[in-house]
């Protein structure tokens, strides 16, 4: 029944603390099986160790402070209403031709994918049927 770790329990023990009406969203969210046994297995550990108990207290405030901070910090941010401007798309680039590249009919020059010069030959076939002559 311990297969849940310490801090997991532990910060699902803080919100439920700071929450106490969020039970179900908060077994949802830390995804407590069994609550009542998990609960028990923990604090039948926590009782028969004095050092983890009085660990598990230190943490268990530190965790409840952590919460309060970030609800307050929520509360206090500013609540924007209306939706952002929108952003502008960049002006359309007229495309331009790609001009002939200074290698084409080479053994060096780049298969061209829009199905012209060399679609279906490497560069390593094409070196390869310019030294053999082959075409």
């Amino acid at each position: 029944m311990l297969d849940l770790s310490f801090y997991r329990y532990l910060t699902a023990k803080a919100h439920l603390a700071e929450h106490p009406g969020d039970h179900e969203h908060i077994r949802v969210k830390h995804a407590l099986e069994d609550s009542p046994k998990l609960d028990a297995a923990w604090q039948a550990r926590l009782q028969a160790d004095p050092t983890l108990a009085r660990d598990y207290r230190q943490l268990l405030e530190h965790e409840r402070g952590r919460i309060r901070k970030a609800a307050k910090h929520a509360a206090s941010a500013p609540v924007i209403r209306e939706a952002p401007a929108a952003i502008h798309e960049a002006p359309a680039v007229e495309a331009t031709p790609p001009s002939r590249s200074p290698l084409a009919g080479t053994a060096l020059a780049l298969p061209d994918h829009a199905g012209t010069e060399g679609a279906s030959r490497s560069p390593l076939q094409g070196a390869a049927e310019a030294r053999t002559g082959a075409a």
